[in-house]
């Protein structure tokens, strides 16, 4: 008889480890994001009772993988990558003066206004995608330290919310829970959005839109869990 258990946040398939793809122990922060584990890996048992897993249906399981395989051994070259993604964030760049720049800039300015408040500094902007605004050296600062405060999780769930969506800053509101995943998604495809208002919808846009959204509910999946005291 297949069976898939947790111990000490740990899964095992017939008492026997599960391990992640660099052969590490697949391991949770927590008991309540162990559970979601064990529930993904009990649903990849067939009705012969044989174990098939299929690695599309399991997100939690494939985030986890990573943080264990990827960011974690890695995570001084991680938290660099970070850090250059605040200093060049989406949200610091608009096109040239035109309608588009405009609700950027209005759209944008939420976000500046987070930065001030939560970093007490904010990032410099730039004019034109292409264009590299210059360093603020205070919010360089201030957003490293807090990047060195995260455990590993945490600063998985930041790191990866980052990538997906191209802000720092949209993914840290995200993760504080200040977004939704629709919102954080949409906010990191708005000049795209503002475009399609004229020249209507663009598949390839759509196509990526739906797999980020995808992407961050199993990421606000696991926020909500990890911080679950109960």
């Amino acid at each position: 008889m297949t069976q898939i258990t947790i111990d000490n946040n740990c899964l095992f398939f017939n008492q026997k480890p599960i391990l992640t793809p660099q052969k590490r122990p697949l391991c949770a922060p927590n008991p309540h994001i162990a559970q979601l584990l064990l529930n993904e890996w009990r649903a990849q048992i067939n009705e012969r009772g044989q174990l098939k897993p299929k690695p599309l249906t399991m997100p939690v399981t494939q985030f986890i993988n990573s943080m264990i395989d990827q960011v974690t051994p890695h995570r001084p070259e991680k938290q660099a990558e970070l850090c250059r993604y605040a200093m060049n964030d989406l949200v610091c760049h608009y096109p040239p003066q035109n309608h588009t720049a405009n609700k950027l800039k209005t759209h944008w300015g939420s976000y500046l206004n987070h930065a001030k408040q939560f970093f007490n500094a904010q990032p410099n902007m730039a004019e034109g995608i292409l264009e590299t605004p210059p360093i603020n050296p205070e919010y360089q600062r201030a957003v490293n330290d807090y990047a060195n405060s995260q455990n590993e999780f945490q600063f998985a769930l930041l790191y990866y919310a980052t990538i997906l969506t191209g802000s720092f800053l949209i993914a840290h509101r995200f993760i504080l829970g200040q977004l939704t995943p629709a919102r954080a998604t949409n906010d990191s495809f708005m000049e795209q959005l503002v475009q399609e208002e004229y020249w209507g919808p663009d598949e390839e846009s759509t196509n990526a839109r739906k797999r980020i959204l995808n992407e961050l509910e199993c990421l606000q999946l696991i926020t909500g869990q990890l911080h679950n005291n109960h």
